[in-house]
């Protein structure tokens, strides 16, 4: 760990290296262990220490960007000179206006010690507590434990300086039993708040539960979404309607009508970088404090996020949503995403459904039109038929094409509990997150099925 003071004196010498106009240094310093296992054994263990480190040069109305990986100061001062020198090139955007200028911003340590200092072997008994308990249960568990401590600090020549440690800590596992599979995961800041033993339990129950298998013809169907299928579902509404970026494209289903019922009255959808339910993150990328941001609100269109750009551009300010430097996908985006709860659990949904299929999760999904927030995929690892309340069979795989809003104008019922899922997105090795209940939704568009 280097520190917050030895941190600002190596931003501070990057920036008076520079000769544009106005300069902004980002360093991403970070210490990730990773174990994955398959066949219920440990088959690698790999740990990386290392940076990040962007800049932005602007020369009047001329940006340029450049990025480069460690810490060496002579390292840092090339990619300043290659921001200047990017930027020179560049044609001037007239909606260019500067740089941020600074703003307070409540500082917040997520730094657990213990997490940051988690050894291998400790990482290797923890693992061993899911592996275990799917031997005793005749199946095999495979999957990745991830630990990461990190700092993050940003510096421009306005002024700005934020500077924030943290860690993160994740488990993914799937259980296999033949051919059937279960799935489960959990995440926190704090290594101690992961229960190995309910991941593990999760897991082994969705591969366990009901051998019988039945068919299932495409179509309509009531479903009871669990908090990984729900995750995947937002974080593609969020990339494709929440920002800015896609409010000037026309692409989002939000423009034109803020204030008006976009969805069920029992949804709300926000970001907000400081509950600490979530993965903590006070400020952007380029330094500006997170502000709260309502999606959706009671089923009504609210808001989208903004970095400094485009909320200049539009004579607002800024939510604080902006991402590292990239030429290739440079927009705001939301990275600390919640959902509200409901009363109901899981139990309550089998109860009430006359018939329907119980999802664990979705994967390969694709946008199929962003307007109507339509998207494809698939089930994976646990589908389960019910039929007059009660798990009847599993089901093999679905595919699915389906609009987001139409699912959320059907939500029957919403769980009380919610659970907190890492995004499958991070930018520059910083985790974005869910915190998302289960969901019972009436009608859901099934268009295909698989032979698995």
């Amino acid at each position: 760990m280097l520190g917050e003071k030895k941190i600002k004196k190596i931003l501070e010498k990057a920036l008076l290296s520079s000769r544009a106009d106005e300069t902004e240094v980002l360093i991403i310093l970070f210490d990730s262990k990773l174990s994955r296992f398959a066949n219920s054994v440990i088959h690698q263990n790999m740990a990386e220490y290392n940076a990040i480190f962007f800049s932005r040069a602007a020369m009047g109305k001329k940006v340029g960007a450049s990025s480069s990986s460690g810490f060496d100061m002579e390292m840092m001062k090339k990619t300043v000179s290659r921001a200047c020198e990017y930027a020179r090139q560049q044609k001037e955007n007239p909606d260019f206006s500067g740089f941020p200028h600074p703003q307070p911003f409540h500082k917040i340590s997520s730094l657990d010690e213990e997490t940051a200092r988690l050894s291998p072997d400790k990482m290797a008994g923890m693992v061993k507590i899911i592996t275990d308990k799917a031997d005793s249960a005749g199946a095999g568990a495979s999957g990745a434990f991830w630990v990461q401590f990190q700092e993050m600090a940003v510096m421009n020549s306005k002024g700005i300086f934020c500077y924030f440690p943290s860690t993160s800590a994740s488990i993914t596992n799937v259980v296999t039993r033949g051919e059937y599979t279960g799935y489960s995961e959990d995440s926190a800041r704090a290594v101690r708040n992961i229960d190995f033993e309910a991941v593990a339990d999760e897991a082994i129950e969705a591969s366990a539960s009901l051998n019988h298998i039945a068919e299932v013809e495409p179509g309509e169907y009531t479903i009871i979404a669990e908090e990984y299928a729900i995750a995947m579902m937002l974080e593609y509404l969020a990339s494709m309607s929440f920002t800015a970026t896609s409010v000037e494209e026309g692409k989002s289903f939000l423009a034109g009508n803020w204030g008006k019922q976009v969805v069920g009255d029992n949804i709300s959808i926000w970001d907000d970088g400081f509950d600490a339910r979530g993965f903590v993150l006070p400020f952007d990328f380029e330094g500006i404090p997170k502000k709260r941001v309502n999606f959706i609100r009671d089923g009504r269109a609210m808001g989208v996020v903004y970095d400094h750009y485009y909320a200049s551009k539009e004579g607002k300010s800024s939510t604080g949503h902006a991402v590292p430097p990239n030429p290739e996908y440079n927009e705001p985006l939301p990275m600390n995403i919640f959902m509200t709860s409901g009363d109901s659990n899981l139990e309550d949904m089998i109860k009430s459904t006359d018939r329907g299929l119980l999802i664990k999760r979705f994967h390969y999904i694709r946008e199929v039109h962003p307007l109507k927030t339509m998207i494809t995929g698939m089930t994976r690892d646990g589908v389960f038929l019910i039929e007059k309340g009660e798990k009847v069979a599993r089901v093999k795989n679905l595919r699915f094409t389906q609009s987001i809003t139409d699912a959320l104008s059907c939500v029957e019922k919403i769980s009380l509990g919610r659970k907190l899922v890492m995004g499958r997105e991070n930018y520059a090795n910083v985790p974005s997150s869910l915190v998302v209940p289960k969901l019972k939704i009436r009608s859901f568009n099934f268009t295909g099925k698989t032979t698995f």
